[in-house]
């Protein structure tokens, strides 16, 4: 409804958006908030909202410039099709490069990623392990937190595909 009523041009667009998260930021101490358990609400329950309304403002405003882009991409339909499945199954992808770190390391006796942490691997979930330190292996992670669970997806679409046609399954 209201997206028929924005007609600002991008530029007055984003400098409104900007300006307006540029004096929350200059002005409000902590924009962190809480909302599920009601507490780091420092500057007020206004300035959440506020907040909240100009980045969904600005998501909106991007995704409309992008979808004559990529709107119609293979590999954005794949990923939006497949966006349960990524949310399930994202640390399945995460744990298959942890292990591919490890299996290297362990196979090169630590010539590859000597310092890998093999307790953390075997005791938590959350540990992710980067070389060197390199914060842009987090990309590794991103792609596979997202093809493997694709991966599964369509594998299990294919298997209940052949269940569903199933003979068998048809007589009961």
């Amino acid at each position: 409804m209201l997206e028929k009523k924005d007609t600002l041009n991008n530029v007055a667009y984003f400098a409104i958006i900007f300006a307006v998260q540029l004096i929350l930021l200059t002005f409000c101490e902590n924009l962190e908030y809480t909302p599920s358990s009601f507490t780091n609400f420092n500057n007020g329950f206004v300035i959440p909202y506020i907040s909240s309304i100009t980045a969904i403002a600005f998501w909106l405003r991007v995704s409309r410039l992008l979808v004559p882009a990529i709107g119609n991409s293979k590999l954005v339909r794949l990923i939006a099709d497949n966006t349960y499945g990524i949310m399930v199954n994202q640390l399945v992808g995460f744990m298959c490069l942890k292990f591919v770190f490890y299996g290297l390391s362990c196979i090169t006796s630590g010539a590859l990623f000597g310092d890998f942490n093999v307790a953390s691997f075997k005791s938590s979930i959350w540990y992710y392990y980067l070389p060197n330190g390199l914060q842009q292996w987090a990309f590794v992670y991103l792609i596979f937190g997202l093809f493997v669970p694709i991966l599964i997806s369509i594998i299990l679409n294919k298997i209940c595909n052949i269940v569903h046609s199933s003979s068998y399954l048809k007589k009961i």
